[in-house]
């Protein structure tokens, strides 16, 4: 090739690569936009301190009134809270993305999440040991 042909090809991949970043960023601040980053990760932070503040045969009720509207204007189908127990980590999705995790402290054994969607509630029981 000669010297204008790479400097051609040298633009072109300068605009592609420029493209591709622009949209991201614009993909980035639209998610941020609607709220939902925010609102999950306000909601694991407040379950993870709910339950590291509780004590053997103690109940905590979160409403999740606020989580499951944005939910259901996102269109998500799918869990809004997962609890990992095992890895003691709590994740919150609602829109169809990997959500925001957090993780707590608690060395609490055989925690019981119960979701109840009508009630749009989280029950969190932890039993006496």
């Amino acid at each position: 090739m000669n010297k204008r042909g790479t400097v051609l090809l040298e633009q072109i991949i300068f605009w592609v690569l420029n493209i591709v970043f622009f949209v991201l960023l614009m993909a980035f601040v639209w998610r941020a936009s609607t709220g939902v980053v925010v609102i999950e990760e306000i909601y694991a932070k407040q379950i993870a301190l709910a339950v590291d503040m509780m004590k053997p045969g103690t109940e905590a009720n979160i409403s999740l009134s606020e989580l499951y509207d944005i939910a259901k204007k996102n269109k998500f189908e799918g869990y809004v809270v997962l609890p990992e127990p095992d890895k003691n980590l709590i994740t919150v999705r609602a829109a169809d993305s990997e959500g925001y995790s957090h993780h707590y402290f608690s060395n609490l054994k055989n925690l019981q999440f119960n979701l109840d969607k009508e009630n749009k509630n989280l029950i969190i029981k932890a039993p006496n040991d």
